[in-house]
């Protein structure tokens, strides 16, 4: 063995002890899951409520042992799972964002330093509070009465995770309903084009994020269809046509326009349909006399028939019941006769025959005059009776007023009385049972009386009988169209000087004709002419006549009225070159009301037209009715 080189053999063997202690104590660390070699990050979060988004970041790794990761580590509050987001590899690489979490939850977060060894240290747990997620306010809803739409109009969606809008809507009887899906966040407007006017919609937009569906508030809305108005309603008696104009429709869908008309006591009809929008007149024609019209527009719309929109109304007539005046009062008797008469300043006067009330039921004598402003009747002409089946005629002009009425003897007295009530002549024309239909006063003061039998008298203006013409007489005769029923005379754009009109009862063809004759005054001359004056035949439509019992000319005898005997009154364009004549308008029936006719008895009827085209009609009820043009 060799010796040993240390003389204290002993002592050295301490040393070397305490050497070798001495050399541990002053190494480094190599304990790689010393945590002081692996110290943990500082760890920082911050919430993104709007995106939903967390964002992390922290200090670089310092350690003295190698760097392997960062481990990114959540778990929800109060729960033990934990979830690696994320191991990053790269010193580095100090933040991390978390889109990940959901909205109403409490998340903790930390981050892991890890070693080569796998030695982690984690960082202090950081707290992010929960968030919500916020739907969207719907902003507008406006509708368009031009375009028939209602616009929509929200807030943007700012919050995570957007998947889509819904447009809903409901109205009063009608199931919710969803109108439209729209994917892109950023579109915020959308057009209900489905829409029906007059109706009001409640919308709400659902907006599906983060999971959930995000209702917003509720919104009313609708329209109406802009209206047309009704400008215009013009009557004219002498179309017998109501001119109506009205303002374009401006709204969307238009169909067509429909014109309504309705009375009283009836129901509103369309009496037209117009297609083109831009047309905004129409004449409603054939309408009745003293009859109020109502009118308005409809504006139907493709969306259906009952979908449309109203115009105001406007209402009219013509030939309204202006006045009516009672006849004067007879003490103890009915008037049995009645005519009228008008002289050149429109003064009405009537002339009256009259039964006694009691039960003899006897013809008083003598025909009753009423004048203007002047109560009740004077009696004239009182040597003779009146046949209680005869009219009686009348006729005013030069300041005296001439009447004619068959007798109790089957002649025709003529008599005339003047202004200073003086009864001037009375003279008998033998008739032989005739009675008078016409009575007509000339220029000169003759005066003309035509009989049923178309013979015509002609008396001077002292009341001598001239002449009895029967040239007329023979002309009918010929025409197998006596006795004649009804006359009409005078002067005018119609007639020549001294021409003379009359109706006669229906003729072979099924019509009422007119005849007409002329006098001459020079050579004294009466000839006769015949021609159809209504072509549409004899009955009870319109245009059609039956059982005349009066006529009336205007003053330019370019209109005649017939009043029938069931209580009708006709207008006619009488006019020359209008022939056949046309028909323009009727009204009145059987009936004690305003604007109707009591044809009894049938001699108590009577008409006139004054200057002003006005038409006076006399009945059984005692009174006369004055029709306004």
């Amino acid at each position: 063995m060799a010796p040993s080189s240390c003389p204290l053999p002993g002592l050295c063997s301490f040393g070397f002890s305490l050497l070798l202690l001495s050399s541990c104590y002053d190494a480094p660390r190599t304990n790689p899951f010393d945590p002081a070699l692996t110290p943990p990050v500082e760890l920082q979060a911050a919430l993104d409520d709007t995106a939903g988004i967390v964002f992390l970041t922290w200090s670089r790794y310092e350690g003295r042992q190698p760097f392997k990761e960062y481990r990114v580590l959540r778990n929800i509050a109060e729960r033990t799972r934990v979830d690696t987001l994320a191991r990053l590899p790269v010193a580095e690489e100090t933040h991390f964002l978390d889109g990940t979490i959901a909205p109403d939850l409490d998340y903790l977060y930390r981050v892991e330093a890890v070693n080569q060894a796998d030695f982690a240290a984690p960082s202090i747990a950081v707290l992010v509070s929960a968030f919500s997620v916020r739907g969207i306010d719907l902003l507008g809803a406006q509708g368009n009465d031009r375009q028939g739409t209602i616009a929509l109009r929200w807030q943007r969606y700012r919050g995570p995770d957007f998947a889509g809008y819904q447009v809903w809507r409901r109205s009063f009887g009608e199931e919710s309903r969803s109108l439209a899906a729209i994917s892109a966040v950023a579109d915020s407007v959308w057009t209900d084009t489905t829409a029906l006017p007059g109706k009001d919609y409640t919308y709400w937009i659902r907006t599906a994020a983060a999971g959930k569906e995000l209702v917003s508030g509720q919104l009313e809305a609708g329209y109406e269809l802009p209206r047309v108005e009704l400008q215009r309603a013009e009557f004219s008696s002498a179309t017998a046509t109501a001119a109506l104009s009205w303002t374009a429709y401006q709204g969307p869908r238009f169909a067509a326009y429909q014109v309504r008309r309705r009375t009283a006591g009836t129901v509103e009809t369309t009496v037209e349909e117009i297609p083109e929008a831009d047309r905004t007149t129409y004449a409603d024609s054939a309408l009745d006399g003293n009859t109020e019209y109502a009118y308005r527009l409809f504006v139907r719309t493709t969306w259906g028939e009952d979908t449309g929109v109203f115009s105001n109304e406007q209402r009219g007539l013509f030939y309204a019941l202006s006045e009516t005046v009672q006849l004067p009062e007879v003490a103890n008797s009915e008037i049995q006769a009645v005519s009228l008469a008008l002289d050149e300043q429109d003064r009405l006067y009537t002339a009256a025959t009259l039964i006694s009330t009691t039960t003899a039921r006897l013809m008083q004598k003598g025909i009753s005059l009423g004048f203007p402003d002047l109560p009740g009747y004077r009696s004239f002409f009182g040597n003779i009776t009146p046949d209680r089946l005869s009219p009686v005629q009348l006729a005013a002009g030069q300041g005296k007023l001439y009447a004619a009425v068959r007798t109790d003897e089957g002649k025709v007295m003529v008599g005339s009385v003047n202004e200073a009530l003086k009864q001037e002549w009375a003279t008998l024309a033998e008739t032989e049972g005739a009675f008078p239909v016409g009575l007509y006063v000339e220029g000169n003061g003759e005066v003309l009386m035509v009989d049923s039998q178309g013979l015509v008298h002609r008396f001077d203006s002292t009341g001598n009988l001239i002449e009895t013409d029967t040239g007329l007489q023979a002309s009918l005769e010929t025409d197998q169209a006596l006795p004649l029923r009804h006359m009409a005379v005078g002067q005018g754009t119609g007639l020549g000087e001294g021409e003379m009109f009359f109706l006669l009862a229906p003729d072979r063809d099924g019509n009422h004709a007119i005849g007409r004759t002329r006098t001459r005054l020079g050579a004294r001359q009466i000839f006769g002419g015949r021609s159809v004056f209504f072509t549409d035949g004899v009955g009870s439509e319109e245009g059609q006549t039956l059982s005349p019992l009066v006529l009336a000319f205007d003053r330019s005898r370019t209109r005649l009225m017939v009043l029938e005997a069931q209580g009708r009154l006709q207008v006619f364009d009488a006019r020359p070159e209008k022939v056949p004549r046309r028909y323009l308008t009727k009204w009145g029936r059987f009936g004690r009301d305003e604007g109707e006719f009591q044809i009894s008895p049938p001699t108590a009827v009577s008409m006139v037209v004054d200057g002003q085209g006005r038409i006076y009609v006399a009945d059984g009820e005692g009174r006369v009715q004055i029709f306004a043009p």
